[in-house]
């Protein structure tokens, strides 16, 4: 269970992280949108 929840939040972190960085991309690439 311990092995599972830790997946589970590496998973989610690593999800919000992506969207983070790629918001932050899309800003940085196109500022006008």
């Amino acid at each position: 269970m311990q092995i599972n929840d830790n997946f589970t939040y590496h998973l989610m972190s690593m999800r919000l992280i992506c969207q983070y960085f790629y918001k932050s991309w899309k800003t940085l690439t196109f500022p006008f949108c």
